[in-house]
């Protein structure tokens, strides 16, 4: 069901879209629909990435309880990829309450040099199952203003149509 829907936002945007879990520390990739090659790295089902360093990670993290996350940020080491990454718990912390509070979080080539994503979370975290998609840009072809105003609201809208495909998949 997934997979049909970022299908279907990867060819309208002609853009990468891709849909995660959170498996502390890292995120595993449950479906991907690839336009382009946007990475260095082939991401495929079932790629790991730190949880800190992508936009599904902080999305997802931002809705843990205070003391999940917590508990969380206690357990990780801090270790930048590039010049772009965050460095401090600190820094990392008040990005996570930025996801919170947006409900969306763009990760602006902390992951990647010159790669931006963008991403919301999806799903009724049944048993505490925290999930997310995104869509992933090249910097040099998408600025910020781009993926905010134009991006964001059908990603947003693409969210929707997956949370309402999974509350009637549960029993009532």
């Amino acid at each position: 069901m997934v997979q049909q829907h970022l299908n279907d936002l990867a060819e309208e945007l002609h853009e990468s879209a891709s849909a995660s879990v959170l498996e502390f520390p890292d995120i595993i990739y449950v479906a991907r629909a690839a336009t382009n090659r946007v990475m260095t790295i082939g991401l495929t089902v079932g790629t790991r990435l730190p949880a800190i360093y992508t936009s599904m990670g902080r999305v997802m993290l931002s809705q843990l309880s205070k003391e999940n996350l917590e508990a969380y940020l206690n357990g990780i080491e801090i270790n930048p990829l590039n010049k772009f990454s965050l460095a401090s718990k600190k820094a990392l912390n008040a990005e996570i309450a930025k996801a919170a509070d947006q409900g969306w979080y763009l990760l602006d080539q902390e992951l990647e040099v010159g790669l931006r994503s963008l991403a919301v979370p999806i799903g009724t975290h049944v048993n505490d199952t925290y999930a997310a998609i995104n869509v992933s840009v090249p910097a040099s072809r998408v600025n910020v203003e781009t993926l905010t105003q134009e991006i964001l609201p059908r990603l947003q809208s693409v969210a929707r149509k997956i949370d309402k495909d999974i509350a009637n998949l549960w029993p009532k």
